[in-house]
């Protein structure tokens, strides 16, 4: 009899301590693992909710602890309570962001926030341009993963980023979000032309604009002829060179023009520019080979304008 009073004793001191420990985690012995503590300041700071809204969460701590409580007040045995201690530690485990994830989520918040505000003051498109740049900057900086070149058309990259970040649980994934910004940060920088080439495919754009205008208008073959002459000479100025005959340089021009629309560095459109410029040197109007060679693309461009051709030819010879 003694003996089995014991035993319900021993059993009951039992539960009752587990309940204890279960009830006091995680406030015993030590702060909240998701409350940051200043220790040089020697006060407690809790990161608000809103700062990190945009991390997407199973649960928190005090849902983990709120589970647990529930699963303590339902335990009917030992083994129960024993079941509750082991889903509390898995909560933890599972649910609570790292510190990197948070931090990063607020400091990509930070750079959305701020574009926001500086593109609303903007009073130009350069002024928008600068907003944009900061902001891929800012969130290069944010994932610290260094990109080649910043642009402005990059800015289409920090949304998505700030979506991967938002969904990441650990610090592997703040990883692999970094590197898929800096690759689509990088493939923006790639399609943007530099300056001189934009304005290169303009104006041979242009051009290749105000021939079919021209051609639509012409009545006669010869007329044709002149548009084709017009659009090579078009070319040339947009491309600085220099085309003395151009109705004999439109093959030349024509090819050039196809050239300058595939460039995508200066070093490419350099490459179009000199290869105009021998071609047209080779079609220097006091060659007689030069003027045949004008002769054959003419007819060859305007079978039923031989006769024009043909002019063309003897003015070409001198004639």
């Amino acid at each position: 009899m003694k003996k089995g009073y014991m035993g319900k004793v021993l059993r009951l001191a039992g539960t009752g301590a587990t309940l204890t420990y279960l009830a006091c985690l995680p406030g015993c012995g030590g702060a909240d693992p998701a409350t940051p503590t200043d220790t040089t300041a020697g006060t407690t700071n809790t990161t608000s909710e809103n700062e990190v809204a945009s991390v997407q969460q199973q649960d928190t701590v005090a849902q983990c602890n709120s589970d647990a409580a529930t699963c303590i007040q339902k335990a009917k045995n030992f083994f129960d309570l024993l079941s509750c201690n082991a889903n509390y530690a898995t909560c933890l485990v599972s649910n609570v962001t790292p510190p990197i994830v948070t931090t990063t989520v607020n400091s990509l918040d930070a750079c959305r926030t701020t574009l926001g505000t500086c593109s609303l003051s903007a009073k130009s498109p350069a002024d928008l341009a600068v907003c944009q740049v900061n902001a891929v900057t800012c969130t290069a900086s944010a994932f610290a993963t260094p990109i080649v070149q910043t642009v402005a058309a990059a800015v289409s990259c920090v949304d998505s980023a700030a979506v991967c970040a938002g969904k990441a649980k650990t610090q592997a994934d703040i990883a692999a979000c970094g590197q898929t910004f800096a690759s689509c940060a990088e493939e923006a920088a790639a399609a943007v032309l530099p300056p001189i080439v934009a304005t290169a495919v303009d104006g041979v754009t242009s051009c290749t604009t105000t021939l079919g205008t021209c051609i639509s208008s012409a009545t006669t073959p010869d007329a044709v002829a002149q548009c084709s002459g017009a659009e090579a000479s078009c070319i040339g100025k947009a491309l600085g060179v220099d085309i003395p005959n151009p109705a004999s340089a439109v093959k030349c021009a024509e090819t050039a023009a196809k050239c300058v629309t595939a460039a995508r560095s200066i070093d490419d459109l350099n490459t179009c520019n000199s290869s105009l410029a021998s071609c047209v040197k080779q079609l220097d109007p006091t060659s007689p080979l030069a003027c045949d060679i004008a002769f054959t693309q003419c007819v060859a461009q305007n079978p039923f304008n031989i006769f024009s051709c043909a002019d063309q030819d003897r003015k070409c010879h001198g004639g």
